[in-house]
């Protein structure tokens, strides 16, 4: 299984590296495969590019432009956080959009909080994300939303 191997390389917890895995690919590609609105706005078609994405947004918490950072960081959430809301409404049969939102915006806010602590762990796998896309599609594709997805 990818995520095996991918914990192996990185060294990133299994636990983790799925929330990153959700998190990547609702931020590069909508369910029918096509790039989301935030992917075609900043010109990222990767993995990689992602990860440049991310890595701008860290540099920027750290040099005092803390605003620049925290608006990349809000274009990547508003791009994220509708189709995990969506996820979850799936999962549990949720009829509160606004609830489904607030467990959503948990999750992503989390998960943004992990991958930035994990940044370098998270480069040694980008290459082998970019040449696995299809199997990390559909790996996030059967995930489900789990409760302790919240913690």
């Amino acid at each position: 299984m990818i995520i095996d191997e991918l914990v192996e390389v990185s060294g990133i917890d299994r636990k983790s590296l799925r929330r990153i895995l959700i998190i990547l690919e609702f931020s590069l590609r909508k369910k029918d495969g096509s790039p989301t609105s935030f992917a075609e706005k900043f010109e990222i078609q990767s993995f990689e590019d992602l990860y440049e994405y991310l890595k701008e947004i860290k540099t920027n918490l750290k040099r005092d432009h803390e605003i620049e950072g925290f608006n990349g960081l809000t274009e990547m959430w508003k791009s994220v956080a509708p189709r995990a809301q969506y996820w979850i409404m799936e999962t549990f049969g949720e009829e509160n959009p606004r609830d489904a939102l607030f467990s959503a915006s948990v999750f992503t806010m989390r998960t943004f909080g992990i991958m930035l602590d994990n940044l370098r762990l998270l480069k040694k796998i980008i290459k082998m994300l970019d040449e696995y896309k299809k199997e990390v599609s559909e790996f996030v594709s059967a995930q489900k939303f789990e409760t302790e997805d919240l913690e």
